[in-house]
């Protein structure tokens, strides 16, 4: 069961990450990757083309992914697992971090409780919408989008909600509300090169 201090453990995270990216954070961007032959990333600069990009292989947590080209993939002391970023023009550089833990409930019932808990404890989130997606290794993903306002900031956050058994793995992902919009379909894209390893 989703824990409250597990919750503000996430609200925390990106405040933490918008003073960083105010601070200008840099990373060295170092990951461990394989090549991809199967499947194909939309590119940053010009989502009309295909391009090959190499799977990011998160070893500790047992799950990888295609992360969007130009995006960094990099270590955020004190999160469990590395981050994916862009540099933007925007108040705050959109972003990816991952969390997981042991549930034995359903995939909706462990989004629900994870959902419900992040409204009572931020009174300014609103859930705007949610569905089910399908990976490219056809396994069931749930996406709630939401409203939420942090430091001041309107912001639009995705998470996306995995199943391993009872191991539940959350996706999440921010952005300012009114920019970056154009980074959604990669971000979903991304999410849907997710597989357990």
């Amino acid at each position: 069961m989703i824990k409250r201090d597990q919750v503000i453990s996430v609200l925390s995270v990106s405040i933490f990450l918008i003073l960083l990216q105010s601070c200008g954070y840099k990373s060295d961007n170092q990951m461990t990757s394989e090549k991809s032959t199967s499947t194909l990333m939309p590119s940053l600069s010009n989502t009309s083309t295909d391009t090959l990009a190499d799977r990011y292989i998160e070893k500790e947590g047992g799950f990888s992914y295609i992360p969007p080209n130009g995006w960094r993939v990099m270590e955020l002391l004190p999160l469990k697992y590395k981050i994916i970023e862009i540099v933007t023009n925007s108040k705050l550089a959109p972003f990816i971090y991952f969390d997981d833990e042991i549930s034995n409930r359903s995939l909706d019932e462990y989004a629900e409780i994870v959902s419900k808990e992040f409204i009572q404890v931020h009174k300014e989130t609103s859930i705007i919408s949610q569905g089910y997606f399908i990976t490219i290794e056809g396994q069931q993903g749930l996406k709630v989008v939401y409203s939420d306002v942090q430091n001041e900031l309107h912001l639009y956050q995705i998470n996306y909600y995995f199943s391993n058994g009872e191991r539940k793995l959350v996706a999440i992902y921010s952005r300012v509300i009114d920019q970056d919009q154009n980074l959604d379909n990669i971000v979903d894209y991304c999410m849907k090169t997710i597989r357990f390893e």
